[in-house]
């Protein structure tokens, strides 16, 4: 039975607005963001949701009451920090959605591709040989050959 999970067509237009979109991200994105190795992410003093609300209320008091922070500091960076992260959060979550859909409709139409290929093959199995496509059919048929591993022989006491 025919699968079409997804039907996808891309005209030349919207690759180029797409891939021109992509572009401008970087653009902006890239010289602002950092990349942490896995050491690097363990090492970190996190903040979770309980955290940012203690966080934004220090700062802000902070921010009020200027004359009781230390000339070394940096207030007005943090602040900037938490500017910056009320910026890419909602961003994230409308990436991370999209992403999320991107590799839906990827995995989709690879399955799609993948049905419609195994059924291609059975028919041309069916049909091709009287054709001249033996060879080719070997060739393919390949692809569906697994070498089988011998079951372990029970080891006797």
């Amino acid at each position: 039975m025919p699968q079409n999970l997804a039907s996808v067509a891309f005209s030349t237009e919207e690759r180029d607005q797409l891939r021109a979109s992509m572009e401008t991200l970087k653009q902006i994105l890239y010289p602002k963001l950092v990349s942490l190795d896995s050491d690097g992410r363990r090492e970190l003093l996190k903040m979770g949701g309980k955290s940012e609300t203690f966080c934004r209320q220090t700062l802000e008091l902070l921010a009020k009451n200027r004359q009781l922070v230390p000339e070394g500091f940096d207030l007005d960076g943090a602040l900037a920090d938490v500017s910056a992260l009320d910026v890419l959060r909602p961003l994230q979550a409308e990436l991370l959605q999209l992403a999320e859909r991107v590799q839906d409709t990827e995995m989709a139409l690879r399955s799609d591709i993948m049905v419609a290929s195994v059924e291609g093959f059975s028919l041309l199995k069916l049909l091709g040989k009287l054709q001249g496509l033996d060879g080719q059919l070997k060739e393919l048929a390949s692809r569906f050959r697994r070498s089988r591993n011998k079951a372990a022989e029970p080891v006797v006491a």
